[in-house]
């Protein structure tokens, strides 16, 4: 088991017995010895499972900033900041993380992965539909044409609904 492994691993645990109070303090011993991002985004998610919204989404928001500018990006940082803007209602500041990560690394599959499905939770068929046409325009990128056409789909939906 690897050093990072031993800091993350307890944090988890915590978080999973449904203590986010020890998770935070575990959070805190690690960070002392040494910033990582993966321990600031479980930080950020015990302090909104203690009830501490507007404290844990400063700290995403920080968190997510400074993992966009520093590439290459961590998908598991990413996916753990958006279980705290998922939880304080923040999908969007969730997706425009998700686009500023897409931007700094445009070739990272997995990435627009994660964008197209945080455009289909906030409803935006439209920049869904259209990083879909993006992805399929790529080499290999035939796949694609079917989340595009389902965007499509959605958007008549979305017309046709009263």
């Amino acid at each position: 088991m690897t050093s990072y492994n031993r800091k993350v691993s307890p944090i988890y645990e915590a978080l999973d017995a449904r203590n986010p109070k020890q998770a935070v303090k575990l959070c805190d011993a690690a960070l002392k010895k040494a910033s990582i991002p993966l321990v600031r985004a479980l930080k950020a998610v015990a302090l909104e499972r203690m009830g501490r919204a507007e404290e844990a989404t400063a700290l995403a928001r920080e968190e997510a900033a400074a993992v966009v500018k520093a590439p290459p990006i961590d998908d598991t940082v990413l996916s753990t900041l958006m279980i705290v803007f998922r939880a304080v209602g923040l999908v969007d500041e969730g997706g425009a993380m998700y686009e500023a990560a897409f931007q700094a690394e445009p070739d990272n599959t997995e990435l627009a992965a994660k964008l197209f499905a945080s455009h289909l939770r906030a409803e935006q068929y439209a920049k869904a539909q259209s990083l879909a046409m993006k992805m399929f325009k790529r080499p290999k990128g035939d796949e694609y044409v079917y989340w595009a056409v389902s965007c499509l789909v959605l958007q008549v939906d979305e017309m046709m609904s009263p």
